[in-house]
């Protein structure tokens, strides 16, 4: 086994390196995220005790009162959510994930992009979005053509070696996708998002752009439908 993987260096020490590096570079991101995630929630929740306690000491019905209330629902809508805001958007938020509109996952994706607006939901999506998510589908695209590529010599010439050559490189590519595709990800759920919304006409900007030319876009026409249909069916 150690002479396989001798011989699997040898051969290929570009994609060994890069494989290396790549499970390194996820695996310190990963702790990052665990660290962070971690600080949050007790920053979060230490400074939701703090605004309680405070609370009790300062007069009911004060403008200090109704600010503390105001900190309060934002600190709990952050603690329970993942998403910090102001507590008008998070009103906002919460009343798509209630209503079944979005789950928490979708809302931590696009919260950014979403702004109460006259009682309805505007969706601000410019050009530079657009340009990242042009750039992360194509990137994605070029990753699984390399991922794939690594069976090569493995039809052409079938050997344990290979077989960890193939594993390795598309090993490698998936990890790379799902750091590089995460801006096509999240335009994924807001065009759901969007296409959800116009539906039931809760835009503030229906006329607002969100499709990106040159880039796969799933059509939710038929599953908004299929609800429309299941709706009114138990009504």
């Amino acid at each position: 086994m150690e002479q396989l993987a001798l011989e699997l260096v040898k051969k290929h020490w570009l994609i060994a390196v890069l494989v290396i590096a790549i499970s390194l570079i996820s695996g310190l991101i990963k702790i990052l995220r665990a660290v962070i995630d971690t600080h949050e929630d007790l920053y979060l929740k230490r400074d939701l005790k703090r605004l309680t306690e405070l609370k009790a000491t300062v007069s009911v019905g004060s403008q200090v009162a109704k600010f503390i209330d105001k900190r309060i629902e934002e600190e709990a809508f952050a603690l329970a959510s993942g998403i910090r805001t102001a507590k008008e958007d998070a009103d906002m938020l919460r009343d798509l994930y209630l209503k079944d509109f979005l789950t928490n996952r979708q809302l931590k994706r696009i919260a950014q992009h979403l702004k109460p607006e006259n009682d309805k939901i505007a969706i601000q999506f410019g050009w530079f979005e657009k340009t990242e998510v042009i750039y992360s589908f194509w990137a994605s695209i070029v990753l699984l053509m390399i991922g794939f590529s690594g069976l090569l010599p493995l039809i052409a010439q079938p050997s344990i070696t290979h077989v960890l050559f193939a594993v390795a490189t598309f090993g490698a590519a998936l990890l790379m996708i799902a750091f590089v595709g995460a801006d096509f990800q999240r335009y994924k759920t807001l065009y759901f998002a969007w296409s959800r919304l116009r539906s039931e006409n809760l835009l503030a900007n229906p006329n607002c752009k969100i499709k990106v030319p040159g880039v796969y876009t799933p059509s939710y026409l038929h599953d908004l439908k299929k609800d429309e249909v299941s709706k009114e069916s138990t009504t």
